[in-house]
C-alpha cells in the first residue's frame, strides 16, 4: 500500500501498490470508496463498498482537485520507486 495522501472532512485519500499505471487516487469515507482518475482528467473511475451521496461524490472531486499536486508528486515520488 502506498502513503496516505490526505485525511480530510472525514476523507482518507490513498493509493495502492501495482494496481495499474493510469495515475488515480483511492478516496474513502464510512464504508464507502471512490476511485478517482486523475489522467487525462479528474473523473470517477469506480464506487465500491457504501454507495457515497452526491453530495459526498462532489466533496471527494473538490478535495481531489484540491490536492492534485500533492497527490501526483507522491504518486511520481512513489513509483520512480517501484
Amino acid at each position: 500500500m502506498a502513503p496516505k495522501l490526505f485525511d480530510e472532512q472525514g476523507y482518507r485519500a490513498l493509493f495502492y501498490a501495482h494496481e495499474e499505471a493510469r495515475m488515480h487516487v483511492h478516496v474513502m469515507r464510512d464504508g464507502g470508496e471512490i476511485k478517482v482518475w486523475l489522467e487525462p482528467a479528474i473523473e470517477i473511475a469506480a464506487l465500491r463498498g457504501r454507495r457515497m451521496t452526491a453530495k459526498e461524490t462532489r466533496e471527494v472531486i473538490e478535495l481531489v482537485k484540491a490536492h492534485e499536486h500533492e497527490i501526483r508528486k507522491a504518486w511520481q515520488l512513489f513509483f520512480s520507486k517501484c
